[in-house]
């Protein structure tokens, strides 16, 4: 397994202490296979993964957010995975919790949501 990196506050030297490569956002999003977001909520972050991000992924990929909701732009998700731009997405966290009972992410055989909220089931 290849481990590719995106951070741009982490130095080469600590990616490679443990085995990882690091990359471009732009990088990252075209090789990797799976992406898994933990990145803190800043006016930097948000929205950090869009429609432009989604056109860069293979088709084949899966993107997890177990970070904030709002780093990825929720209406672009809904898009990329209703046209099979990626194959998936695992997601701990929303932009709006809880999401509403007509959230389409809810229903979506292609997502998986973490948590429960009252009344959302």
């Amino acid at each position: 397994m290849n481990l590719l990196v995106f951070d741009p506050y982490v130095p080469e030297s600590v990616a490679k202490e443990y085995g990882a490569k690091l990359v471009s956002l732009e990088e990252l999003l075209k090789e990797a296979d799976f992406i898994s977001v933990h990145s803190p909520l800043t006016p930097e972050t948000e929205h950090m993964i869009s429609t432009k991000e989604f056109a860069m992924m293979k088709k084949s990929a899966f993107i997890i957010n177990t970070g904030r909701g709002p780093v990825i732009d929720e209406e672009a998700l809904k898009q990329a995975l209703g046209e099979g731009l990626i194959a998936g997405a695992g997601l701990d966290v929303l932009e709006i919790e809880p999401p509403a009972a007509e959230n389409p992410l809810l229903k979506m055989d292609n997502v998986v949501i973490n948590p429960t909220w009252p009344g959302i089931q």
